[in-house]
């Protein structure tokens, strides 16, 4: 799939969506450090695989992995869920923690829950 995303000439981006940690959170996990008194991370839903292609770039639209997956999105209502479906969006709902969040893009989401993750694709409204 990602090599098609890529050879599409138009703009879309892939995303694999999984229950994950943050970076930090990974880190520390892997490092074994002991917290005094502080509770284990809870995994959330996020964007951890993200393809954006050629053209979808070209038109300034990118998008980072590792992303929370917001709660109003479709991603989100399929990995609850299960099955397939398809809603209109906007990229502006996807932020980070410290409030930064994507320009506003209307896109047109697919959403496929296989397993554990769900598979993505948006297309962009332009």
């Amino acid at each position: 799939m990602i090599g098609i995303v890529k050879a599409l000439p138009q703009p879309c981006i892939l995303i694999q969506a999984q229950l994950a940690l943050r970076k930090g959170e990974t880190a520390r996990a892997a490092q074994k450090v002991i917290d005094m008194g502080l509770a284990d991370p809870t995994p959330v839903l996020r964007a951890v695989y993200v393809t954006v292609n050629d053209a979808a770039r070209e038109q300034a639209i990118n998008f980072q992995k590792n992303w929370r997956v917001p709660d109003e999105s479709l991603i989100a209502c399929v990995f609850e869920s299960g099955g397939y479906a398809a809603s209109l969006e906007d990229l502006s709902w996807w932020m980070t923690s410290e409030g930064s969040h994507l320009a506003a893009c209307p896109v047109m989401v697919k959403a496929k829950k296989n397993w554990d993750t769900v598979v993505a694709l948006l297309v962009p409204r332009i």
